[in-house]
């Protein structure tokens, strides 16, 4: 059974040492036939094989990784996770990697069943984050003694099918949003009555829908590093407070106090589009986690050389889901949601050069924060395409 998350590292001759024994027992060659990412680790989850496949996918596409820079590592190190340098153990030793599908499919190979799973991880290549889920099968092998784990690996996405019909659908359907935004402008203007008045509940449903599609174009366009930064002088005080109108109503429904803080006047230069949508997640989801008789608190902060945008509630998130929060497709509202903290996030790094942190405790509520910079340089590298699932 895999030991537990330790700080300990095999040296490079104890790996080269536990390869060459498992090589000695088995033909390693065999990995090249399977039409799949396979990997071989110890007992600790440290690397010990890697076959062509993964060689060439944590590579790059003309330059395969050397087998040499892959021995000794464990999954997470691989893969460059986020998590995997927050603690001085590594790759199984910090609280999100107890979430983690492929260390828990590692971990299920270990009491001796076959396991998959499904690694969910944000992931930093070339210097930008990236997403990226990793379907494993885990099985465990004694090789005359040796105890070892196989993990079969698959990246679980079929990109380039899905970037054409997506694109497609968001051309056609913000083509037919539009023509029915014209026409229902139209019968408002010249109806009465109650035709009037299902004329104004067309046009705000319709123009609700056309802003969800637009934020998904403006969040795949961020994926693929194509999204256009449009720096300008933006007014802090004045984004907070047409926070608090968007969502007056539905706080006023939901029962939920709704407030914006006074901040201090200072200037800002970035991308005043980008940054609203990153806010308006950040206050949607607290108006929808607020407890009836909450209250939700918008605000910013002149940090100097950058700027502090906070959004507050009193509920509490557990320590499971704060993990998580920030992965694509993860969501506690059920299958098919999830992109809204993990937009902010990449919008937030990728186009506004900034960071996203969140502190929830007791006491002190749920606060997530975004940190920008004062002047946003649009000229910086542009980040390199997400790889999404």
């Amino acid at each position: 059974m895999p030991s537990p998350p330790t700080a300990s590292r095999a040296s490079d001759d104890e790996t080269l040492r536990l390869r060459a024994t498992l090589a000695s027992r088995c033909d390693l060659t065999l990995l090249e036939t399977v039409p799949a990412m396979t990997l071989l680790v110890d007992t600790r989850r440290r690397a010990v094989h890697a076959n062509a496949a993964l060689l060439a996918y944590l590579g790059d596409p003309d330059r395969p990784l050397p087998l040499a820079q892959v021995l000794g590592l464990r999954p997470g190190e691989l893969f460059r996770c986020v998590h995997a340098t927050e603690e001085p153990g590594g790759c199984g030793t910090t609280r999100s990697c107890v979430q983690c599908g492929l260390l828990q499919a590692l971990a299920g190979a270990a009491a001796g069943t076959v396991v998959e799973g499904e690694g969910r991880m944000l992931r930093r290549h070339g210097g930008r984050l990236a997403a990226v889920t990793i379907a494993t099968r885990a099985v465990a092998l004694d090789l005359g003694g040796e105890r070892a784990f196989l993990l079969y690996l698959q990246d679980a996405r079929d990109r380039r099918a899905g970037e054409v019909m997506e694109r497609l659908f968001l051309h056609d359907a913000l083509n037919a949003l539009n023509g029915i935004l014209g026409a229902a402008g139209m019968l408002r203007e010249e109806a009465d009555g109650d035709l009037r008045e299902l004329a104004g509940m067309i046009l705000e449903r319709s123009g609700y829908l056309e802003r969800e599609l637009r934020a998904y174009r403006m969040l795949l366009d961020a994926e693929r590093a194509e999204l256009e930064l449009t720096p300008q002088d933006t007014d802090p005080q004045a984004i907070c407070a047409a926070l608090v109108r968007l969502f007056e109503l539905q706080a006023r429904v939901a029962g939920v106090a709704l407030r914006c803080v006074p901040g201090p006047e200072h200037s800002l230069q970035t991308d005043k589009g980008i940054l609203f949508r990153v806010l308006e997640n950040l206050v949607k989801n607290a108006v929808e986690a607020s407890p009836q008789g909450g209250t939700v608190t918008v605000g910013h902060e002149d940090l100097g050389s950058r700027v502090r945008f906070f959004v507050t509630n009193e509920a509490v998130m557990p320590p499971e889901i704060q993990t998580q929060v920030f992965q694509r497709f993860f969501s506690t509202k059920g299958p098919g949601r999830g992109l809204g903290t993990y937009g902010v996030r990449l919008l937030t790094e990728n186009c506004l050069r900034g960071e996203v942190a969140l502190v929830s405790a007791p006491g002190q509520g749920t606060v997530f924060q975004v940190l920008l910079p004062r002047v946003l340089d649009a000229d910086a590298p542009d980040a390199a395409p997400v790889e999404t699932p």
